[in-house]
C-alpha cells in the first residue's frame, strides 16, 4: 500500500481519537452528533482503505463536516469556526512533528506513525489544562454576540492557508515545511485573538451585572444605616415609657415597629436568590423581586437546587426570563409564584400569576404578533418573541395554561442528549 494512503488512514484514526477525546473533555457535541460523526469517519476510513482516494478530498471532509454539525446544532457560526481552528491546530501540529519533521531524524516508519497517534492525545490534554486555567470554553458558552463577520474572516483565512498548504504538498520539502509553519502560526494567533475578544466582551457584560449588584448593595447599606438610627431612637423611646411606667404606650410602640420592620426588611426571597450562580439571571430576578415588592404583590419564590449552568445560550435564556416575568408583572392582580425546579431532565421555570377575566384570554393566539392580554392601546410582542427564541432550540420548550383565575407559564430547558 502506498505511503500516502497509510498517512491518510493514520490521519483519519487520529481524527476519530480527537473527536472522542474532545467530547470527553469539553462535551461540545450532543450524543446523536458524536455517533453520526464517528460512524461517518468509520465509513470514510473504509472507503480510503479500499478505494485510496486523493488526499485533499479526505482533508476537505475532515475539516468541514464536524464544523457543519456544530453550526446546525448550535446555530452559531462562531462556535463552528473556533472548532475548525482547534481541530486544525491539533491535527496540523501532529502531522508537522511526525511526518514533516521527525522523518529527518527517525527512519523507522512504524515509529513515525506511533508518534503521529500520540501527539494529538498530548495536545488535547494540554488544551484541557489551559482551559482549566483560562475557562475558554466556559467564556465561549456565555458569549452573547454572534461575531458573524469575524467568523467569516476566520473561515476565509483558514481556507486560503489550507489551499496554499495543499498546493505545496507535493513540492520541495522546504516549501512544505514553510507552508505548515505559516498555517500553524495563523491558527494559533487567530485562536489567541478570538480568546481575548471573548474575554473582553464577557468582562464588559460581567461589569454591567456587577454594577447593578453594587448599586443594590449600596441601597441596602443606606437602608441599614437609616435602620440603625431608627432602632436607636426606638430603644430610647421604649426605655422612656418603661421608666415612666407607661407600659401600654411601650407595647403599642413595639407593635407598630414590628409591622414596619416586616414591611421594609429584606425578604426571604433574597436568601433563595443566592442559589442562582449565574449573575445575569440573578440580576434579572433581583430587579423583578424588588418590583413585585414595590407593587405589594404576594410573592412565592422557590428554587429547589443550585443553578450554575444552563443548556441554553445565556443571553437567550435572559431574554426569555425577562419576557416571562415582565408579562407576569403587567398582568398580575395580587399574586405571583416563581418556581425553579432542577430535575433529572433539566430545568423547569414555572411562573404563575392571578389575572382578571382569565376566560377572555385566547390561548391559541396568545403568542401571535401584537396580541395582548392587557387593555388599552399598547400591544405587546413579548410572548411572540419568546416563541421565536424557543424555536431555535431542540431542547427548549414552553407551555401556557389557564386554571380558574391563574395564568401559568412553564418554561423547560432540558439537558442535551
Amino acid at each position: 500500500m502506498p505511503i500516502f494512503i497509510l498517512q491518510e488512514l493514520s490521519l483519519l484514526l487520529n481524527y476519530l481519537v480527537f473527536l472522542l477525546l474532545f467530547q470527553i473533555f469539553f462535551k461540545l457535541f450532543n450524543v446523536r452528533s458524536i455517533i453520526f460523526l464517528c460512524s461517518l469517519l468509520t465509513i470514510v476510513l473504509i472507503i480510503t482503505f479500499v478505494f485510496q482516494p486523493y488526499y485533499s478530498i479526505v482533508m476537505i471532509f475532515l475539516h468541514f463536516t464536524p464544523s457543519a454539525v456544530i453550526l446546525i446544532q448550535t446555530k452559531k457560526i462562531f462556535h463552528a469556526s473556533i472548532f475548525t481552528l482547534l481541530q486544525s491546530i491539533v491535527l496540523g501540529i501532529s502531522w508537522f512533528l511526525s511526518f514533516d519533521i521527525s522523518m529527518f531524524f527517525i527512519s523507522n516508519l512504524p515509529a513515525i506513525f506511533i508518534l503521529h497517534s500520540i501527539i494529538p492525545i498530548l495536545l488535547l490534554i494540554f488544551i484541557k489544562i489551559l482551559d482549566n486555567r483560562t475557562q475558554f470554553f466556559k467564556s465561549l458558552s456565555y458569549t452573547r454576540k454572534k461575531y458573524t463577520l469575524l467568523s467569516i474572516l476566520i473561515l476565509v483565512g483558514f481556507f486560503i492557508t489550507s489551499c496554499a498548504r495543499l498546493l505545496l504538498l507535493y513540492t520541495t520539502i522546504v516549501e512544505q515545511l514553510y507552508s505548515s509553519i505559516v498555517f500553524i502560526f495563523y491558527t494559533i494567533i487567530t485562536i489567541f485573538i478570538c480568546f481575548n475578544i471573548i474575554v473582553k466582551n464577557n468582562q464588559s457584560d460581567y461589569l454591567d451585572v456587577l454594577t447593578k449588584s453594587v448599586e443594590s448593595e449600596r441601597d441596602q447599606l443606606v437602608f441599614f444605616e437609616e435602620f440603625y438610627h431608627d432602632y436607636k431612637g426606638l430603644l430610647l423611646s421604649i426605655t422612656r415609657h418603661v421608666e415612666l411606667y407607661e407600659n401600654e404606650l411601650a407595647l403599642e410602640l413595639i407593635k407598630k415597629e414590628i409591622g414596619y420592620l416586616n414591611h421594609i426588611l429584606p425578604k426571604n426571597e433574597m436568601k433563595t436568590l443566592q442559589l442562582v450562580g449565574i449573575l445575569p439571571i440573578q440580576g434579572i430576578l433581583m430587579n423583578y423581586l424588588n418590583l413585585f415588592n414595590e407593587k405589594a404583590l404576594s410573592i412565592d419564590f422557590k428554587i429547589n437546587q443550585n443553578i450554575d449552568t444552563l443548556n441554553m445560550d445565556i443571553f437567550d435564556f435572559s431574554r426569555c426570563l425577562n419576557i416571562i416575568l415582565n408579562n407576569a408583572s403587567e398582568s398580575a392582580n395580587s399574586l405571583i409564584r416563581i418556581h425553579f425546579k432542577k430535575h433529572t431532565k433539566g430545568l423547569t421555570v414555572t411562573v404563575t400569576n392571578d389575572v382578571i377575566n382569565a376566560e377572555t384570554i385566547d390561548l391559541k393566539n396568545i403568542t401571535s404578533r401584537q396580541y395582548s392580554t392587557k387593555s388599552g392601546g399598547h400591544r405587546g410582542n413579548g410572548l411572540y418573541i419568546l416563541s421565536k427564541i424557543v424555536a431555535k432550540y431542540n431542547n427548549v420548550a414552553y407551555n401556557i395554561q389557564i386554571e380558574k383565575n391563574l395564568f401559568i407559564l412553564n418554561f423547560m430547558v432540558n439537558y442535551l442528549k
